[in-house]
């Protein structure tokens, strides 16, 4: 991440692919991705949106101290529907509104 700080980015997301692999249809996945505080002052995550309302985040907001780092929790709600899926998820934050966070999550429903 220290390339990122130097470049002037003050928060990442890692990974910025969940690969959440095989799943039953109508089953829940789980994937964490950490978020990063490059900076030093506090961060507030205020909430997410993903592309499809199969994903759900429910522990936030949450706020991360200065040069930390917190794991945030992605469920997913498998459909019935059997095939490769993949959706992004924004993670908005109180720090720039013009580049939230972004994530893919990719699953196979069997």
């Amino acid at each position: 991440m220290g390339l990122r700080w130097i470049c002037g980015e003050t928060m990442a997301i890692s990974p910025p692919r969940v690969v959440l692999g095989n799943a039953s249809a109508g089953s829940v996945s789980r994937g964490v991705v950490t978020v990063h505080n490059l900076s030093g002052q506090p961060l507030r995550v205020l909430g997410a949106l993903g592309e499809c309302n199969c994903m759900v985040v429910s522990n936030l907001p949450i706020e991360i101290e200065g040069r930390a780092r917190r794991e945030i929790t992605i469920d997913v709600n498998n459909s019935d529907q059997q095939g490769e899926f993949e959706y992004s998820m924004i993670f908005y934050t109180d720090r720039d509104v013009n580049h939230p966070l972004r994530v893919l999550v990719s699953s196979v429903v069997e």
